[in-house]
């Protein structure tokens, strides 16, 4: 019993260590535009457009709630989508987008916290401290609705923004130099990986849920 409220005290302090991350990460960009004399609604606007900060934020909402409740209070269900959704950023970003040219240490910082530390402290989070055998295999499904929804938000946003390389958050999004048709195959593709991998991420969850029952049957048979 003992061991275990070590876990969960480490494993509330780690989840404190990643929403603080997320949320340190996005100031960098956020104060790059106000210097930039960009008002606040307009900063904030902006803000809310790339995948990247839309899940950061996720994070710093659902990791400072593990911090505060505990894991076992926090929907294994938005755990997974969150987890999911910051590794789709890690590895759409180092395989396809590749490195963005920085202006000083400071924004290399929130850079490197959103792209490289996030997307990897939050699954090692999750193998290490989730309680796992709470997911189904319906899960992918409901997972993949949020970057859906987010590739619906961005497409109808790009048409009220003005004319501009930034009209769309990412290139492969981009109707005016792909077409809708060359724009949805790209989304289609994406979320059959995503999709795949939540089924991975269900599997793995039901193999360590079964791996921690049978640890101490194991261990009564030991002379």
């Amino acid at each position: 019993m003992k061991h275990s409220i070590l876990d969960e005290r480490y494993g509330r302090l780690f989840a404190g260590l990643i929403a603080a991350g997320s949320f340190i990460g996005i100031i960098p960009p956020f104060q790059l535009m106000l210097e930039d004399g960009r008002g606040l609604v307009e900063a904030l606007w902006q803000m809310l457009r790339p995948f990247t900060i839309t899940t950061n934020l996720l994070i710093v909402i659902v990791f400072g709630s593990i911090a505060i409740r505990g894991a076992e209070r926090v929907s294994a269900l938005l755990i997974g989508a969150v987890m999911l959704a910051i590794l789709l950023v890690g590895i759409i970003f180092n395989l396809v987008l590749g490195q963005i040219l920085q202006l000083n240490w400071w924004t290399f910082l929130g850079d490197s916290l959103h792209h490289h530390i996030a997307p990897v402290a939050v699954p090692l989070w999750w193998l290490l401290y989730a309680p796992h055998g709470r997911l189904r295999w319906h899960a992918p499904l409901v997972w993949a609705l949020y970057p859906l929804a987010y590739s619906a938000y961005s497409l109808v946003r790009a048409e009220f923004e003005p004319d501009s390389a930034s009209r769309y958050p990412y290139f492969f999004m981009n109707v005016e130099t792909l077409g809708w048709s060359g724009v949805l195959l790209n989304l289609a593709i994406i979320a059959v990986a995503f999709t795949a991998i939540g089924f991975l991420i269900v599997w793995l969850d039901r193999r360590l849920a079964r791996g921690k029952r049978q640890s101490p049957e194991t261990n009564d048979h030991k002379p």
